[in-house]
Order: structure tokens, then sequence, then C-alpha cells
């Protein structure tokens, strides 16, 4: 796994190294601007297509960075851990090769701390509630990731074509009782492929390939105060058939994802894509010599955006607005022993969560030859739906953010350029409700009401962040780049901090 990532970097700073030898001009500004737009940033759904990466960006770049973040949690929910501090190193790259090919690829390695985590013992836990692995201990837990992707895409007459493929990998464990090892592999395939029917209006059609395994398991070296493992199912319960001892499971996920757009390349752009996507993620344990199946979780996840860009003189406006759905089927397989072996007695659908989400966001930005200035206001709706059968439990929540961001980025002199940013948003809760079912062991129930009050409450966030690039002679430009972020909810504060250095050509 650490050749894979070595070998990848390499390759993708070697043709970095190459784009920054045809880049070499006098002023940093343009370049900065350019690389870190953030109408591109706001337009980052249309990319879902590799082929529509041709016009990513007019030239090539790179970037290498390393960086350390520390985030302390002073209220959370409890499957999440209080927080997370460590390294992480990364490396992206953009390379028009020539007008009519373009070449890109990314890697990173983060080596993180995650404290204090309860009542999960996976990885990806919001990928495969409500099935994961729980127990009351918890502890501190070792995380680290791996992920690299390369794409190209290809124009031929009207035709652009496109391939892109990604994999990340993940190696989560403890020292400590219990002893959890997690490990995971995610693989991603994107081809996409665009047609330009009429002047500059394209029409672009995509698809995904994606497998998802995580395997799990739970050791202890003490023979006593083992703490019991639960096989949730949703709201606090669980399969007693499988509960306790050292478990181990397996979760294999196989989906798909089909989408289409079409948009424009001009002065004044727009574009319209969506897709549908459906996933089977299957959980099975061994609590001997052999594989169960014990659980199935159905995901379809629709997304719809469109967006509209125009340009006057120098000011630039834009309006995006986006609208997902996701929706879960649980099922989960009964079994039992009354006879000579362990068989399966039935296969019901108890759990189904649905969340409906829409996003307007706004962009203002004044263009100058040796600044911008602009600001992103936004609004948000939400509504969840989350229960489950035999017995019924359940919670629904509709709640709306409004938020603000601004930046500005001013050229110091010819090689230097300092960006600000700033950011607000105020989540506000507009109805609740809570079905939960109380029949539980008393400190499952405590922390399912502590997750629903912290799902319940209002949230406001504040964040900042500085960044200094400087471009010296013969050398690539260096930069530093500091940011924060403070979330405020039922009187408590949740403080994050990050600090960067890297390279950017």
């Amino acid at each position: 796994m650490k050749l894979r990532h070595i070998l990848s970097s390499f390759i993708i700073f070697t043709f970095g190294i190459t784009s920054l030898k045809a880049q070499d001009s006098i002023r940093l500004f343009p370049k900065i601007e350019q690389q870190y737009s953030i109408k591109r940033q706001l337009q980052n759904n249309l990319y879902y297509n590799p082929a529509t990466m041709s016009d990513y960006s007019n030239f090539s770049f790179s970037d290498f960075n390393i960086g350390y973040e520390n985030e302390k949690r002073n209220i959370y929910r409890q499957q999440d851990g209080s927080g997370q501090n460590g390294l992480s190193i990364k490396v992206n790259s953009y390379k028009k090769q020539n007008k009519n090919r373009s070449i890109w690829g990314n890697a990173s390695y983060q080596n993180l701390k995650l404290t204090s985590v309860k009542w999960n013992e996976n990885l990806d836990y919001d990928r495969i509630a409500p099935y994961s692995i729980a127990d009351s201990a918890g502890g501190d837990t070792k995380l680290e990731r791996y992920q690299f992707s390369g794409g190209i895409s290809q124009k031929i007459d009207r035709w652009t074509l496109g391939l892109e493929a990604s994999y990340l990998a993940q190696l989560g464990s403890r020292n400590r009782d219990p002893r959890q090892k997690s490990t995971t592999s995610d693989l991603n395939i994107n081809l996409g492929a665009n047609y330009r029917f009429y002047k500059d209006f394209e029409i672009g059609l995509f698809g995904n390939l994606n497998k998802y395994t995580q395997n799990t398991s739970i050791k202890f070296v003490s023979d006593l105060g083992q703490a019991l493992m639960y096989q949730m199912t949703g709201f606090g319960f669980s399969n007693y058939f499988f509960n306790g001892g050292s478990p181990a499971a397996i979760y294999e996920e196989f989906g798909y994802k089909l989408g289409g757009q079409i948009f424009r390349n001009s002065k004044n752009p727009f574009y319209i894509t969506g897709f549908v996507s459906e996933a089977k993620n299957q959980k099975s344990v061994t609590p001997s010599n052999r594989y169960f199946d014990i659980s199935d979780l159905d995901k379809k996840h629709y997304q719809i955006e469109a967006a509209k860009f125009l340009n006057f003189n120098h000011h630039s406006f834009g309006i995006v607005a986006n609208y997902q759905a996701f929706i879960k089927i649980g099922s989960e397989y009964g079994y039992t022993n009354h006879t000579e072996m362990i068989e399966q007695i039935y296969k019901r659908k108890t759990y189904k969560k649905e969340d409906y989400i829409t996003t307007v966001k706004v962009l203002y930005q004044y263009n100058s030859d040796k600044f911008v200035v602009g600001a992103t206001p936004h609004f948000q709706y939400q509504e969840t739906i989350e229960q489950r059968m035999y017995p019924f439990s359940g919670q629904k929540f509709k709640n709306y953010t409004l938020g603000f961001d601004a930046f500005y980025k001013q050229e110091i002199l010819n090689n230097q350029v300092i960006s600000f940013s700033t950011n607000f948003y105020s989540k506000n809760i507009l109805k609740t409700t809570n079905a939960i079912s109380i029949d539980l062991r008393p400190n499952i129930l405590d922390w399912l009401i502590s997750d629903y009050n912290y799902l319940a409450s209002d949230i406001t966030n504040y964040g900042a962040k500085i960044r200094y690039d400087i471009k010296l002679s013969k050398l690539p430009a260096f930069y530093v780049e500091g940011a924060w972020q403070q979330y405020k909810m039922q009187k408590k504060s949740n403080n994050f901090a990050q600090l960067i250095l890297g390279i950017t050509f």
C-alpha cells in the first residue's frame, strides 16, 4: 500500500515539475487566482464527468503540501469521537498536454488520531450505519489513510472522451482493549463522453463503478472486564444472536452511478448536470468457521444541479441550485440454532432513512488586475426521516442553514500574493420529532438520547483562513496557510485549527 502511494506521488510530482518549466513567468497573482478559482470550486459537481475535465483549467498547475490539523470537540456524537489530530501530505496536478488532451492526478496520505470514539468500532460510520459494531468502552483510534487517482481526457473532433480511476485505503487500529482493527478499500472507475452539438454547447453522459470493502475485527488481551460487543441494527437495537465474543465482520458494497449534463463553454457559461446512483452494502459475520449474512443496506442517491454565470467588465455573477435525495433501506436476516446447524429463517426490511437537501449559492466577484474580492451567500433546507420496524423507533428533523463566505486576494509584489477568506453559517432547527423506543439498556438509551440532542441542536459556525504565497527566482512558489473554525451548539464550542506548508507551480 505504501509503495503504491509513493509511486503515485512520484509520477504526479514528476509531470508537475514539467508543467513548472512551461509556466515560468513574471507575475504570480494571475496563476494563484486561476488555480484556486472560487467559481471553479462552485462548479465541482460538473467535473463528476471526467470528459469535462478537459476544460477544468486553461493552463497546467501542481500543488504539494504538508499539513497539521487539530480538532477538539466539547460536544459531539460519541460514535464520531471528541476530536482528531495529525499530519497529512497531499499532491495534485493538472496538465494540459496540448489543446486536445489533459491529464490529472492526485495522491495523499493522512496519519490521524481519533479521540474517545465510543459506540462505534468501524470506519466510515455514515456509510455502513446503522449496521455497525458497537460497545460502551471504545477508546482512541489510530487512522492511516492512503488515496490516489488519475485521469485523462481527449478531444476528437466534436467528441471528448474521459477516463478516471481512484483508490482509497484506510487502516484503523487500537492498542488497548477492545483492540479494533479495520481496513477499507474503495475503488472507483469513471467513464465519460461529451459531444459538441452546436457552437460551444455540449451534452455529456458519464458513469461510475464502485467496489468497497471493509474488514473489521475486535480482540481482547484481558480475560477480565471485557466489554459486550453489539451487532447494531438501528436505534440501539442489535442482533442478539450474533452479539458478544470477539466479533469479525466484512462489509462488501457494489455500486454504480449514471448521469448526464448539458453545458456551454463561453464568456457567460451555464450547465445542468445530474445523476442517479445505487449501491448495495452487505454485512457478514464469522462467529465460527462460516460466514453468515446478517444485513443488507440498499442505498440510492439522486442529484440535479443547475448553474448560470455572467461576466460584465470587472464583475462576475453566478448562481448554483442543487437538489439531492439520499435513501437507505436496510434488511435484517434472522437465524435459529434449534436444529443441529445454524439456519436462516427470515429476511425482512426493518430500517429506512431519507435525506432531502436543497441548496442555493450565489456568487459575486470583482476582478481587478491586482486583486479580486467577492462573496458567496448560501441557503440550505434539509429534511431527515429515520425509522426502524420490529420494534418501531424513529426520529425526524427539519432545518435550514443560512451562510455567508467572503474572500479577498491581493497582489503585494509581482512575486507575492496574500489571500484571506472568512465564513459564517447558522443552522436552525425548525421541527424535530422524537419517537425513540425506551425499551433498551440504560447506557444505550443514554447514548441515543445524547445523539438525538446533538442532531436536534442549532449550530453557529465562524471561520477564517489566511494564506501567503511567494515566488523566488528559479524556484517554485512557496506558501503558508492557516485556518481556524469554531462551532457553537448547546452553549459549548468545538474548535478546529490547521497549518499547511506547500509549494505550487
